[in-house]
C-alpha cells in the first residue's frame, strides 16, 4: 500500500515532464499524455530495444499533431535527462554505502559526461545549434541521404525546441522526483 502513491506520484512526475518537453501547442492535455506515455512503457516492457519510445511518438505525432519527430526529441532529451539523474543518483549512492572505487568511477564518468552534454545542449545559443544543423543537412543531403538528411534535420531542431533552459530546468526537477520514488519503490519492496 504504501508503494502505491510513490507509483503515481512517479508516472505523474513523468507525464507532466514529457509534456513539459513537447514544448510548443499543439500539446496534448495530461490524461492523453499519460496515456501515450504508459502505452510506450508497457511496450517496452514487451519488445526489446525501447520500441516503445517510437510507439509513444507515433501516437502522440499522429493522434495529438505533435509531429512524430518533435515527439521524438522530446523523448531523446527526456532519455538523456534520466541517464544524467540515474549516474548523478548512483555516483551518491554509491559513494555513500562504500562501493568500489570502479562502480563509483563509472557513474562519476558516467554523470560528468551527461551534465556536460546536456548543459551543451541546453545553454549554446540555440540559433547557432540551428544554423549548424541546417548546414549540416545542407551539405549531407546528397544521393541515397537526401531522403533522410531532411527529417535528421527536424530531429535535431525539435531536440533543440525541446532544450530550452527553463523547460530543461523544470524537466530536471521532476526527473529527480521521479527517480526518487523508483529509488523509494524499491526500498520499500526490500
Amino acid at each position: 500500500l504504501l508503494v502505491l502513491p510513490l507509483l503515481a506520484l512517479d508516472q505523474a512526475a513523468r507525464t507532466v515532464r514529457w509534456r513539459i518537453l513537447l514544448a510548443h501547442d499543439p500539446r496534448p492535455g495530461y490524461t492523453e499524455t499519460f496515456r501515450y506515455l504508459v502505452v510506450g512503457y508497457l511496450v517496452n516492457i514487451v519488445l526489446p530495444g525501447r520500441l516503445g519510445e517510437f510507439v509513444r511518438a507515433h501516437l502522440a505525432g499522429t493522434r495529438a499533431h505533435v509531429g512524430q519527430l518533435r515527439a521524438l526529441g522530446s523523448i531523446a532529451l527526456e532519455r538523456g535527462l534520466d541517464l544524467v539523474t540515474a549516474a548523478s543518483l548512483g555516483a551518491i549512492a554509491a559513494g555513500l554505502v562504500g562501493i568500489g572505487s570502479g562502480v563509483t568511477g563509472g557513474f562519476v564518468v558516467v554523470a560528468v559526461v551527461g551534465w556536460a552534454v546536456l548543459l551543451t545542449v541546453t545553454l549554446v545559443p540555440h540559433r547557432l545549434v540551428r544554423r549548424l544543423i541546417d548546414d549540416v543537412v545542407a551539405r549531407a543531403s546528397r544521393g541515397p541521404a537526401r531522403h533522410v538528411m531532411p527529417h535528421l534535420g527536424s530531429f535535431g531542431h525539435a531536440l533543440v525546441d525541446a532544450a530550452a533552459p527553463r523547460l530543461v530546468a523544470a524537466a530536471l526537477g521532476l526527473s529527480l522526483v521521479s527517480w526518487a520514488c523508483g529509488t523509494a519503490v524499491f526500498g520499500l519492496a526490500a
